[in-house]
């Protein structure tokens, strides 16, 4: 009989393979940090790095841990339609080659958040900084904690709080010493680790499987395990905006795209990174053109890991959720040392996406704050020492929220998740995008569409967070009554399985828990309401858009007012906006 899973321990030649890792991660950082003695060079590399290099370094910041641990259980447990917002991710890859690579080029900012004082003033700079630095802050520190999460589901042996802290340490080091330079150039490396794992996934199944790929991909098709749809294809066609459908998911994935590409530093710093404007738009291409299969690639994962263990089922222990099968098969399927490169994966791909927040946090805070606000006119070497140390800052920061999550729950977290990044998304997109593509905006209207759509954020907010936490408290008091023994569980569960039998059916563990779930709470109804009230409308039940739509609509209304209040202010000529828009990119840099 296999072993619990619970009790897994790394094996020491996968122990070996992750070590070598980390110490060829750690090089490359100390070998970058020695070639970096300015500041362009630890912000931009010199503006000298190759295309194929910057093209694979976009390419891993955008496959976080997510995508490795994540989408595997996705597909085990359904199909690949999770991946539906992922395939409008070239939309903003075009915009990006044809429209935004040649604009930052031609401008030369450092921070991207330098075309906000020139376009609008001094305060729209700091505003969008500071957004944009807060919300890295809690990303990465979410990063740390899910990847140390994952890292102490494969072993549990190892403690929550010392893997936060040990990883983190390890990712700031590198960073701190090198810049984006080795930020880069870890990525590349980074990236080869985590695609080979997911390689090395399919290839293990492909050979212990009869049949070998014809046999996982029959089967895959057979039970629709690679159809992009849920299980009611019609309605991933409506045009409804309250629920989650196909076509809402790839306008919000079209949009979301297009921003990242306009607007979000780690992208900004590349291009600006690459030796030419040739090797900026190749790095887009590459980046942009592998996301896509590599995702694929991680869907595939969860398909392979399902026609294994439909093939193999007495080779689970017992009967597991679908996020836990993928750290279960690393190792206990996976030959010794080939579990340490898929592991080795699981680090890379976080890495890769905490690294670039630090460099791009780094950048902005020095460039934008510290060199534009506080103490302007030092030399060189001391913004160098500045960049820094706030890169160390910024790692600090990651490793204190990363903890402080540790002693929440995960329904907290959640809404935690929700409410900062609808509060910090801050229509940063809108105020760009109105600025650049039209010539009317100013800094009046923009200064309204801000204050509106931050109104509209926050009412949005209130009535999807009103919604989460009425669910988290029930969810509490489920938890307590199955706690206390006030509910017997073990029986409540036998008897779903049972009724299901009975009709023919089997139902997966994650359908018993959530009709266990269900029963609970109609048994509780009467203390619910007596203690909670009513249950309030989620954001799509009250004006009928789903809660994904929130950062569409807050850039929206930022970019319509923004636009349409401008009219009240006399608009400023082409010469004084030149090289600031679209119209009058060709023109020069109006100096007042």
């Amino acid at each position: 009989m296999v072993e619990d899973p619970t009790l897994a321990v790394i094996r020491f030649a996968d122990l070996a393979v992750l070590i070598l890792y980390l110490l060829i991660t750690f090089g490359v950082g100390l070998w970058a940090g020695m070639r970096t003695t300015t500041t362009e060079g630890y912000f931009v590399a010199g503006r000298g790095m190759s295309g194929w290099a910057v093209g694979i370094s976009i390419l891993g910041t955008a496959i976080s841990s997510i995508t490795f641990l994540a989408y595997p259980g996705s597909a085990y447990d359904g199909n690949f339609s999770r991946i539906v917002p992922g395939l409008a991710f070239p939309v903003g890859a075009l915009m990006g080659i044809y429209i935004f690579v040649p604009f930052y080029r031609q401008t030369g900012y450092i921070s991207a958040y330098t075309y906000f004082e020139r376009r609008f003033g001094l305060w729209a700079r700091v505003y969008v900084c500071l957004l944009f630095t807060l919300a890295q802050f809690w990303r990465m520190g979410l990063i740390l904690y899910l990847l140390s999460m994952a890292m102490n589901q494969m072993s549990p042996q190892m403690n929550l709080q010392v893997s936060i802290f040990w990883i983190g340490v390890f990712v700031t080091a590198y960073t701190v010493l090198g810049g984006i330079e080795a930020v880069i150039w870890t990525d590349v490396f980074q990236t080869i680790v985590l695609i080979l794992g997911g390689l090395a996934i399919v290839v293990a199944v492909f050979i212990t499987v009869d049949g070998g790929a014809w046999t996982v991909l029959s089967m895959g098709y057979e039970n629709g395990k690679f159809s992009f749809f849920g299980k009611d294809v019609a309605s991933a066609f409506d045009l409804s905006f309250s629920t989650d459908t196909l076509i809402m998911l790839f306008i919000i994935g079209s949009i979301g795209s297009v921003c990242e590409f306009a607007l979000d530093q780690t992208h900004i710093q590349r291009y600006i990174a690459a030796e030419s404007d040739k090797a900026a738009r190749r790095a887009v291409w590459i980046g942009a053109g592998g996301c896509v299969p590599v995702w694929l690639l991680f869907m595939f994962v969860g398909t392979c890991l399902w026609v294994f263990y439909q093939m193999f089922p007495d080779r689970l222990p017992r009967e597991m959720l679908a996020d836990e099968v993928f750290p279960f098969y690393i190792l206990h399927e996976l030959p010794t040392g080939l579990g340490g490169l898929v592991i080795a994966g699981v680090l890379a791909a976080a890495m890769s996406s905490i690294s670039s927040c630090i460099s791009a946090v780094a950048t902005v805070t020095t460039e934008d704050i510290y060199k534009r606000i506080l103490l302007p006119g030092c030399k060189d070497s001391h913004y160098l020492k500045i960049g820094k140390t706030i890169s160390a800052l910024s790692g600090a920061s990651m490793i204190l929220i990363a903890l402080w999550l540790t002693t929440m729950r995960q329904e907290t977290i959640l809404e935690m998740c929700f409410v900062i990044g609808a509060m910090l998304g801050g229509a940063m997109g809108g105020m760009f995008l109105v600025g650049f593509f039209t010539t009317r905006a100013n800094n009046y209207g923009l200064v309204a569409g801000v204050i509106l759509s931050t109104i509209v954020t926050c009412g949005m907010t209130y009535i999807e967070a009103k919604a989460m936490m009425w669910e988290s408290r029930v969810s509490w008091m489920i938890e307590e009554v199955t706690d206390s023994g006030e509910i017997d569980t073990k029986a409540l569960r036998t008897e779903i399985s049972a009724e299901a039998q009975a009709q023919g059916k089997t139902l997966k563990l994650a359908d018993v828990l959530k009709i266990e779930k269900k029963r609970i709470r109609a048994s509780l109804e009467d203390r619910i309401q007596a203690k909670l009230g009513p249950q309030p409308p989620h954001l799509g039940e009250a004006i009928g858009f789903h809660p994904f739509m929130m950062g569409v609509l807050s850039n929206l209304v930022a970019f319509i007012v923004g636009y349409f209040f401008s009219f009240l202010r006399p608009p400023k000529s082409l010469k004084e906006l030149g090289g600031l828009t679209w119209k009058t990119r060709h023109l020069p840099h109006f100096q007042a």
